[in-house]
């Protein structure tokens, strides 16, 4: 069985233990970074176009006023400048609850069953705004030569905040340079991991769409449904990636209810990479032909029994 699948399978029952407080926690993530967007929404609507009868304009425009096409083009410019400021200031304000979502997931895939209250209960929100900032810069900074090492980057720091929460006195800068070392074979396999999760996103598109055509309340439902669905898979997606990092430092899988796994042999204690000189975590290649080798090691030993029985 693939390490990528093994993954989501734990991902899905420890989902299923605790579903309402999942769906609250990324319910409750989703609506906020909404309402942050319709403000600066507004805010953009206001400080841009509250002076301008846009209508007026257009038919200025279309009728060779080349003095309504100066204005338009340069409230267009303004607009798209004030536009990616708001977006940026609202990707800020959502960095602040980094930490409080690790450390929900954290307690949901060792069995426990946290709340939003303790989702709440963290506090923090400064220590993850800064780590989150500082990995974005450096992300935005890679993407500059081209958009490839941005992504490649974005893989290789993704286990900062997972550091960060478990070690909170090292430094920011201290948890990007260790994600980078325990990352080191492993960004394809969390790449392919959230690429596995695409058939969901095309799923929940399909459903949305077939609920807006409800007549009358359809774009209500169509938006309540986009809420949901996105914080299920969401959910499902944090739970994945947190468990990804369990094995990365630990030997999370092995010996669990239900799972045949023969990605680690070792016993489950987890490990403070801080610690080690190397941390081995595991890869979906490896995973597969450690798989292979043990299968033909027990066909072997089966065979030679079965001679030795002959004889």
């Amino acid at each position: 069985m693939e390490a990528r699948k093994i993954i989501k399978e734990e991902a899905k029952k420890h989902l299923k233990a605790n579903i309402k407080n999942v769906f609250a926690v990324c319910l409750f993530l989703g609506v906020f970074a909404a309402v942050i967007n319709l403000v600066t929404d507004c805010l953009y609507e206001y400080v841009i176009w509250a002076d301008v009868n846009r209508q007026e304009l257009y038919e200025a425009i279309l009728q060779g006023n080349t003095e309504a096409l100066y204005i338009y083009s340069d409230l267009t410019n303004k607009a798209a400048l004030l536009s990616s400021l708001l977006s940026l200031i609202s990707s800020f304000i959502v960095m602040f609850f980094a930490l409080p979502t690790v450390g929900f997931f954290f307690k949901q895939v060792e069995g426990k069953k946290p709340t939003l209250k303790e989702f709440f209960s963290e506090k923090r929100y400064f220590e993850g705004f800064k780590l989150k900032l500082l990995i974005l810069v450096k992300v935005f900074l890679w993407s500059l030569l081209f958009i490839i090492p941005g992504i490649v980057k974005y893989f290789s720091y993704s286990m900062a905040p997972y550091l960060k929460y478990k070690n909170p006195e090292k430094s920011c800068r201290e948890c990007i340079d260790k994600s980078k070392e325990i990352m080191k074979g492993y960004k394809g396999s969390l790449f392919v991991l959230h690429l596995s999760f695409i058939g969901w996103y095309i799923l929940a598109g399909f459903g949305v769409s077939m609920v807006g055509r409800v007549p009358f309340i359809g774009m209500y439902l169509s938006i309540a449904a986009n809420f949901v669905f996105s914080a299920l898979i969401s959910g499902y997606i944090l739970s994945s990636e947190t468990i990804f990092y369990k094995e990365l430092t630990s030997t999370y899988l092995l010996n669990k209810d239900n799972v045949q796994s023969s990605i680690t042999e070792t016993k489950n204690v987890e490990i403070n990479p801080f610690e080690e000189s190397k941390t081995e975590g595991f890869d979906i290649q490896k995973a597969e032909q450690k798989d292979c080798e043990t299968e033909r090691n027990s066909q072997s030993e089966n065979k030679g029994q079965k001679d030795g029985n002959e004889t």
